[in-house]
């Protein structure tokens, strides 16, 4: 992910896709105001939404060590030096921030109005692609959560599936329970779990 933002603010004399486009170069001043506040109030939302999925205080020290590690990241990036130290998060969260701040910057002088754009739509990318790796963690243990258990639920239809199939030749549950259990080699409580289940749904289907 820092690769490809580094990469997008290395190039934003280039157009980048943006719901926010800049007007025509022949507009008056009063439209380019209008402009310049459209995208200010736009990169304060992505700002606010930056410090808050980031969990950096709006304090004088924090920026001042986002700064000194921006700064280290710049270098790095310039003199392309690989590997340096930074935590994969830590740098994806300084980009964030210097393209916010490159963004600021730009719609204040408002010298390139295209560029302003460019940075605005970087920011927001950023912050998005941000929120997907702090995201990714999580949807990746619940996939594998949800792998581990697939036999475990493939073992419970089966349970409950031999029980519909063969409630009629066994005169209590703990009977059943005591067969499958051996049958599809699970202990006496995952299959009585099971049969317990699939019998109260069959009897409330009875009864509807």
């Amino acid at each position: 992910m820092q690769k490809i933002l580094l990469a997008e603010l290395d190039r934003t004399d280039e157009t980048v896709s943006s719901d926010l486009q800049p007007l025509d170069e022949d507009s008056t001043g009063k439209e380019w105001t209008e402009m310049q506040e459209m995208l200010s109030v736009a990169l304060d939302d992505i700002e606010d939404e930056l410090f808050e999925i980031s969990s950096v205080e709006r304090t004088h020290e924090e920026m001042e060590k986002l700064s000194k590690l921006t700064g280290r990241l710049v270098q790095s990036f310039i003199q392309r030096i690989p590997g340096n130290g930074i935590p994969v998060e830590r740098e994806c969260i300084a980009i964030c921030f210097l393209a916010v701040g490159l963004a600021r910057r730009t719609i204040e002088e408002w010298k390139k109005p295209q560029e302003a754009v460019n940075l605005v739509a970087v920011a927001a990318r950023g912050v998005g692609a941000l929120k997907m790796y702090k995201v990714m963690p999580i949807v990746a243990t619940r996939r594998a959560a949800h792998a581990r258990h697939a036999k475990d639920r493939e073992k419970a239809e089966a349970i409950k599936a031999w029980y519909r199939e063969n409630i009629a030749k066994y005169r209590s549950m703990d009977a059943a329970s005591l067969v499958v259990s051996d049958l599809l080699d699970v202990s006496f409580r995952t299959a009585h779990k099971h049969v317990s289940d699939e019998a109260k749904k069959l009897r409330s289907a009875r009864r509807a």
